[in-house]
């Protein structure tokens, strides 16, 4: 599911006016079609529904177009977008397989051709995710919105502690949820101070939450380890508590 959602990427980044922060790439969680759905141009919106493995292209909420995935090759599929957006207006020849950033080994070898899986765990995963976050953040001005950002294919919000021109100076706490990556080869949920504090400074966790202090500094919390009865009740005091504890040390 990683690449796939490089496709549907592809839609925003090369169709808006050019966006050095890679923003306009980002997606938004879509209950209603089980995926991720891109910003709308002229009232079309590219989807990712990720039970049935299609691209969805949406004009005004409506599911107007389908292209499965399913045994086809990246650029079979990449391919069938670019006719579809076509049919629908848009100049297909702007529609390139560019992105700011290099993917991993393990997910470029992905769409070689698209393999049947079963993602009903993940997309559980991913709208506990946007529920949790739109509880607890969504009131509050220094958060950002929710967005999936397609390099990591993590669903996150960012808290600005202190706001800086230049995002290496400014002070921040992440929060959000990642499918695995080289790190942690697992779904976890995860919360990200920034600048990272010293280790003596980290409060204790409440287990199964742990601290990552390898390469980056934060809280992680593996999705399986968490008792399926109390999810999305441990997802939300775990964030909180980060919010809490780590806003007066950033």
């Amino acid at each position: 599911m990683h690449r796939t959602v490089q496709l549907i990427s592809y839609f925003p980044r090369n169709l808006i006016d050019h966006d050095p922060t890679d923003a306009s790439a980002s997606l938004m969680w879509n209950d209603g079609i089980q995926g991720f759905e891109t910003q709308s141009i002229n009232g079309v919106k590219v989807g990712l529904n990720l039970l049935e493995q299609s691209l969805l292209i949406m004009r005004e909420g409506k599911i107007s177009m389908s292209i499965t995935t399913i045994e086809k090759s990246f650029d079979q599929v990449f391919e069938e977008l670019r006719v579809a957006l076509e049919i629908k207006g848009f100049d297909s020849s702007r529609l390139v397989k560019d992105s700011p950033y290099e993917l991993p080994e393990r997910v470029v070898k992905l769409g070689q051709p698209f393999n049947t899986i079963d993602a009903s765990a993940l997309v559980e995963l991913y709208s506990l995710t946007q529920n949790v976050l739109t509880e607890i953040f969504s009131g509050l001005p220094q958060a950002s919105e929710v967005r999936c950002w397609p390099h990591h294919f993590d669903l996150a919000t960012l808290v600005t502690i202190v706001p800086h021109e230049d995002r290496k100076q400014m002070k921040s706490i992440g929060f959000g949820f990642s499918p695995g990556d080289n790190g942690y080869d697992e779904p976890y949920f995860y919360l990200t101070p920034w600048p990272y504090p010293p280790k003596d400074q980290l409060y204790e966790t409440k287990p199964p939450a742990i601290w990552n202090t390898e390469g980056w500094t934060g809280g992680v919390l593996r999705a399986f380890e968490i008792d399926s009865g109390t999810k999305e009740a441990t997802v939300t005091e775990f964030f909180r508590t980060g919010l809490e504890k780590l806003k007066p040390i950033v």
